[in-house]
């Protein structure tokens, strides 16, 4: 099976986070036959794959396995067959991708350092790499830097992207919910109506501007007959930020836009940087500058955070952006990816 069939493979048999039960069989069969150790990590079905070449230093390079609730819509051949599950995000394309670099690794008999491939299961939901981060096998090797790679539709085709420092915005879920008393419309003025809380609140949000930053509400769920006034009101979304000031700044305003029982606040990504050095050797091995920093989310963050490490963005010409239930990865970058990840290592 070549690269591109494997990942049509992949593709044909998208998960949801943590139940990339499929996906990681397609993989074990497809790594087994490699000269890396393979190891599963306990409790989650990310792999990992060890090539040890005696050096003093490890390379750890990182692909997601999980797809996203969505119903696709790309009449391909070999489109999901898992119903509202699909690969909407590269995640195919960048598995393909290590697969390849693991088939070239097989073939070494030295490199100038150790590598350690990382399949992460659960990226989209912003814990699999926390779990990687804890787990005894991981810990053993300690990687000292860290590579990813992500497809980026909207920039030029077969181009790589990076920059140094802040790289992705870091973002924390938002749920606000207010709960009151659900009556006959005719008395609706003689309670406190959860729905017109919810609304002013909404009304608050859109007049303000935050610096390196936002924040995003885009659920609200409220009542359910026509005549009477709702019992609860729930608004659903996310806060972006470039940095912790910003982050504090959103916090504090919620803070005092809703009562405390009514707001609920989930750590979900930090900001994610590039080092300083990972980034000068993605620019030696071919990527360019990237401008400005974007306002997606990569729980590869996590991993930054603790390795020296460096987001490199793979360009890709596409009508459609992530995300989107008409996205397909492009078949020709599955080389270009393994070829620059190749010069990295």
């Amino acid at each position: 099976m070549n690269l591109i069939e494997l990942r049509h493979l992949l593709h044909q048999n998208a998960e949801r986070s943590f139940c990339e039960y499929k996906t990681k069989e397609i993989l074990m069969n497809e790594l087994k036959n490699h000269k890396g150790h393979l190891i599963e990590i306990e409790g989650t079905n990310s792999l990992l794959v060890e090539y040890n070449f005696k050096k003093s230093r490890t390379l750890m390079i990182r692909c997601e396995m999980d797809g996203l609730m969505i119903q696709e819509k790309t009449s391909k051949e070999y489109a999901s067959l898992n119903g509202c599950v699909m690969h909407a995000c590269g995640h195919d394309g960048h598995m393909a991708i290590l697969c390849g670099v693991s088939r070239l690794l097989s073939g070494y008999t030295d490199c100038p350092v150790n590598v350690l491939l990382v399949f992460q299961s659960a990226e989209e939901t912003g814990s699999g790499s926390r779990l990687i981060l804890q787990d005894k096998e991981f810990l053993k090797r300690c990687p000292d830097e860290a590579i990813a790679l992500h497809v980026m539709p909207k920039l030029e085709h077969g181009k790589l992207y990076t920059k140094m420092g802040v790289m992705a915005a870091g973002s924390r879920e938002i749920d606000v919910c207010y709960t009151g008393e659900s009556v006959h419309c005719a008395h609706h003025d003689e309670i406190d109506d959860v729905l017109k809380k919810g609304i002013y609140f909404m009304n608050e949000l859109y007049l303000q501007k935050f610096e390196d930053g936002f924040i995003s509400m885009n659920v609200m769920r409220a009542g359910d007959i026509r005549n009477q006034t709702a019992g609860q009101c729930k608004i659903s979304g996310t806060m972006r930020f470039m940095n912790e000031k910003s982050e504090n700044k959103m916090i504090d305003w919620l803070k005092q836009s809703v009562c405390q029982e009514s707001l609920c606040l989930s750590s979900q990504y930090p900001v994610l940087i590039c080092s300083a050095k990972m980034a000068e050797r993605a620019f030696q091995s071919g990527a360019c500058s990237l401008r400005e920093p974007l306002w997606i989310c990569d729980d590869f963050a996590c991993f930054a955070e603790c390795i020296p490490s460096v987001y490199v963005l793979l360009g890709m010409e596409s009508s459609v952006d992530l995300h989107h239930p008409e996205f397909d990865f492009s078949d020709d970058l599955i080389e270009v990816g393994v070829q620059f990840l190749m010069k990295m290592i």
